[in-house]
């Protein structure tokens, strides 16, 4: 059996390619029915097991350090050097773990009481001289990790959009 992982592309159609016989294969996603896991069998009778992303663009992994806070004042006096946070106050401190155009996902390095729903202002560096500030609505969280999602426009940033 054949264990692949799959994004829904924007026309809802999902691109299968069969990897025994190189067959492609396209499925309308309605016909899954929000299912994020299947099976299938192909003409020249492989099995296969699909997972699907519905996500709207692609994440890339990523190793940031960063800052989140409900406040946007506070978020405002955080200075990012060369990847290292400068603060004058006790700050929340987090790693950022992937990025895409549309959001990210972090791990926060103390406990917290985020819930879905909430909004945070968010500050990490792409790279060196690189500042990105942004405010986030959570999307997801499971223990430290909270997925979010941008609420002050797409790939404004520079380099978000090239990421």
């Amino acid at each position: 059996m054949h264990q692949i992982k799959l994004f829904v592309h924007k026309n809802d159609i999902i691109k299968l390619r069969c990897p025994s016989c190189l067959q492609k294969i396209k499925i309308p996603a309605s016909f899954l029915k929000n299912k994020y896991k299947f099976r299938g069998k192909c003409k020249c009778q492989s099995i296969i097991e699909v997972e699907l992303e519905h996500r709207r663009s692609f994440r890339k992994e990523k190793n940031l350090d960063g800052f989140y806070s409900y406040n946007s004042e506070k978020s405002q006096n955080v200075k990012l050097l060369d990847g290292d946070i400068e603060t004058k106050f006790t700050s929340t401190n987090c790693k950022i773990i992937n990025i895409s155009t549309n959001g990210l996902g972090l791990k926060s390095l103390k406990p917290h009481e985020i819930k879905k729903d909430d909004i945070l202002h968010v500050i990490f560096q792409l790279s060196p001289g690189t500042n990105i500030k942004k405010k986030v609505v959570i999307r997801n969280v499971q223990d430290e990790y909270l997925g979010c999602e941008f609420i002050d426009g797409q790939a404004e940033d520079e380099g978000i959009d090239f990421i």
